[in-house]
This record gives C-alpha cells, sequence and structure tokens, in this order.
C-alpha cells in the first residue's frame, strides 16, 4: 500500500521541509485561496506576486498573479472592507 501523501499545511522545521510544502501550497488552487492574504507586489520585470502566509509557521509565499487578477481580488477584498464599515461605522466608508 502506497504511504499517504502528507499535507503542504503540516510541514517539518527543515529548509527543505518548508520549500516543499509551500510549493506545494502555490500549486494548490483550493488551498492557495483559503491562505491569509498578504498583497500583491510587483516584480522588478513587470510581473505582479500574490502574497499568502503559510498557516503553519507564518511565512510569506509569493506566486505570479495576473494584472487583472489581481485588481478583481483587490476589488473583491475592498467590497469586504466597506461593506463592514458600513455597519460597524454608517459613513465612514465613503
Amino acid at each position: 500500500m502506497p504511504a499517504k501523501a502528507q499535507s503542504p499545511l503540516v510541514h517539518g522545521p527543515s529548509p527543505k521541509a518548508w520549500k516543499e510544502a509551500h510549493e506545494a501550497l502555490a500549486a494548490d488552487g483550493v488551498l492557495w485561496p483559503r491562505l491569509q492574504f498578504g498583497g500583491i507586489q510587483p516584480g522588478g520585470k513587470g510581473e505582479f506576486w500574490e502574497i499568502r502566509h503559510c498557516p503553519r509557521c507564518g511565512s510569506s509565499i509569493n506566486r505570479p498573479i495576473t494584472l487583472d487578477n489581481a485588481l478583481a481580488l483587490l476589488a473583491d477584498a475592498t467590497g469586504v472592507v466597506q461593506r463592514t464599515l458600513g455597519v460597524l461605522a454608517p459613513g465612514v466608508e465613503s
């Protein structure tokens, strides 16, 4: 019986374990959007990087994102903040 693959959410303390787990998280289309959002950063060659945080160790993990997808992600997050402000402090959201 083959060994059960370990979740990248449970990684060991070695640099190799971190690298492998973080690469697996960045490649996982289901887990990636569930990780804590850390922002969007521009790269040196005109590319953009989406930053997320590893729930195990807190490290920042990045993966490429298109400008259109980055703007859509930020617009969605902004909408959540605006709606929350509207409930907690009416008039402040504008």
